[in-house]
């Protein structure tokens, strides 16, 4: 879930494939915002854009998330064998954990509350900032949207790739 995170990409993934020993694996994990979303999910799109543009706001970089396409485009498949892109709605951390079949129901009052709160943790990071009436606004019908669809998250893929010999 990082990929959005790093200004230089390029450079960051060419210093990642460096480094990976020969026979190694290359696994990149990163959400995308196309794609047959659900609402739910569209929801879970819109609040991390929404703590992404604070973030920027805030000087920190963060860009939006990318697509699918962006994402195979960028992915370091040369020096690569054997590599497989997989799709999910689903993160690894889900496939053992034991509430996992609370997360699939996108109307999960844990998950909903959960997510109000991060909403609520990114307004107050800019309580004293002069945009902060505009997020605020903002934020009052992606909170209603997120109690009338729920949140489930955003579609993930996942690249695994073992660096040739």
């Amino acid at each position: 879930y990082s990929m959005h995170h790093i200004q230089n990409l390029t450079k960051a993934l060419n210093e990642m494939r460096r480094v990976l020993k020969k026979g190694g694996y290359f696994l990149i994990k990163e959400m995308f915002s196309d794609g047959n979303q659900t609402n739910a999910q569209e929801c879970d799109t819109a609040v991390h854009e929404f703590g992404a543009e604070i973030d920027r706001l805030l000087g920190i970089y963060h860009r939006e998330e990318f697509t699918r396409d962006e994402i195979l485009k960028i992915l370091p498949k040369r020096d690569m064998k054997d590599w497989e892109i997989l799709e999910s709605s689903r993160d690894f951390r889900c496939l053992k954990c034991e509430e996992n079949l609370d997360c699939e129901d996108p109307k999960n009052s844990g998950e909903i509350n959960f997510t109000l709160d991060e909403i609520e943790k990114s307004l107050e990071r800019i309580k004293e900032h002069k945009e902060y009436p505009k997020f605020k606004e903002r934020a009052e019908p992606l909170k209603q949207s997120i109690k009338n669809h729920g949140v489930s998250s955003t579609s993930i893929l996942f690249f695994i790739g073992k660096k040739e010999d």
